[in-house]
């Protein structure tokens, strides 16, 4: 059985949202101990703030330990990532799999570009599957030279 790993590890990406997790969850609190009296409501307020602070925690955690593997798996490709939980395992037929492309997600904010990149595989029914997602972290180069060991190792697999 061939695989192919890749760790997330991205420093800039992990200061941001380290900074940005702790900040929030930090004021969250600060902000829930200050509110002792009042309405219902306003008890609740820093509440989203708090969850947004743990989910770019969850981010940080991701980024430090994730590995997504892709493997062949009997007469599929597996796609999953751990030891935290991103997204639920791709699994797709090698025989149905007709080419894989790279495809770049273009997303703008404030004049700024920021690119993502995915791996899909084009099925023989003329349909298309996500392989690896573009919520996994590749650089444009890596999502290339992936792709092309992906194509490797279903060659050898024939």
């Amino acid at each position: 059985m061939k695989q192919i790993q890749f760790k997330w590890f991205n420093g800039l990406h992990l200061f941001i949202a380290a900074i940005l997790g702790v900040g929030i969850l930090a004021g969250s609190i600060y902000v829930a101990t200050l509110i002792d009296e009042g309405p219902f409501f306003l008890k609740l307020f820093p509440l989203p703030f708090f969850l947004c602070g743990l989910f770019l925690l969850y981010f940080c955690l991701a980024i430090c330990l994730n590995t997504t593997t892709i493997r062949l798996d009997g007469q599929c490709i597996v796609s999953e990532t751990k030891p935290l939980y991103w997204h639920k395992p791709i699994s797709l037929p090698i025989a149905d799999i007709t080419r894989l492309k790279v495809l770049r997600i273009n997303s703008q904010s404030k004049g700024d570009n920021t690119f993502a990149y995915k791996i899909n595989a084009e099925m023989s029914d003329g349909s298309e599957q996500t392989l690896v997602p573009s919520s996994i972290p590749i650089e444009h180069n890596n999502g290339l030279k992936m792709k092309e060991r992906i194509q490797m190792m279903l060659l050898a697999a024939e």
